[in-house]
């Protein structure tokens, strides 16, 4: 469930398809990354989608559509691979990841499709979940169009504001989360605040555990304990703490 200043909009995730974003946008969600942020991006034409999900994009910003501005740039600090692309389309009602244009840069932006395009997308953006109900809500933004274009994204900030919080998604697709080890926990909110005195000091067996963790994730799209150290993607530190690539 999306909660918004305008309403409810209930959504189904897709977790047998993008387990890894659906994995993601639930750890996001439960961690208060999306609350009282708003909407920031409307498109009206070509394509019709209502974007969202920007940590830059606060409640209280106003939006201008500035070239110079971080509005649009936002990411929660990790990103993941696109997941779900054979054949994807995207008829109203779609909630699909935005990116940076290319395969392996999202991360918490995303959009919701409010009426069927005309020009479609390209099969480039992760569909991970459908609107069930609470899509006129995005319409009635879209009805009332933008109050300044972003030159090089195209599309504008929307005239109604539309603002969110987003508790614990209700998962009413296929998706099974086991509890989570308070030791994992521990270690991804190291991996996610960036903190490199405590990943200095892990140890052989966590840096092993987080390997294990990350390849099975990746592999099987496994959700369970810990889906965000997952989307780290296979690269816990070594033991002088530094990143170390992995395949």
């Amino acid at each position: 469930m999306l909660r918004t200043n305008r309403g409810n909009i209930a959504i189904k995730l897709l977790n047998s398809r993008a387990p890894c974003t659906v994995n993601s946008f639930v750890h996001l969600a439960e961690a208060g990354f999306y609350d009282n942020t708003q909407c920031h991006r409307l498109v009206t034409s070509g394509i019709y989608v209502l974007q969202c999900g920007d940590p830059y994009a606060t409640a209280s910003a106003k939006l201008t559509c500035s070239s110079t501005g971080l509005i649009g740039t936002g990411t929660p600090g990790y990103e993941f691979a696109s997941e779900n692309l054979a054949g994807a389309t995207y008829p109203a009602g779609t909630l699909a990841m935005a990116n940076e244009g290319t395969a392996t840069s999202n991360g918490s932006q995303f959009f919701i499709v409010y009426s069927d395009s005309t020009s479609g997308l390209a099969p480039a953006f992760t569909p991970f979940g459908t609107v069930s109900s609470g899509l006129d809500i995005v319409q009635n933004v879209a009805e009332a169009g933008y109050s300044c274009e972003y030159a090089l994204a195209g599309g504008g900030a929307p005239k109604g504001r539309v603002g969110e919080k987003l508790p614990r998604p209700v998962v009413i697709d296929d998706a099974q989360r086991a509890p989570e080890d308070p030791e994992v926990t521990r270690i991804r909110t190291a991996l996610l605040a960036g903190v490199s005195a405590e990943t200095s000091a892990w140890t052989d067996e966590e840096r092993e555990r987080l390997r294990d963790l990350g390849d099975r994730v990746v592999r099987e799209g496994a959700g369970g304990s810990d889906p965000a150290t997952a989307l780290l993607l296979r690269r816990p530190p070594d033991a002088g703490g530094t990143w170390e690539e992995r395949g």
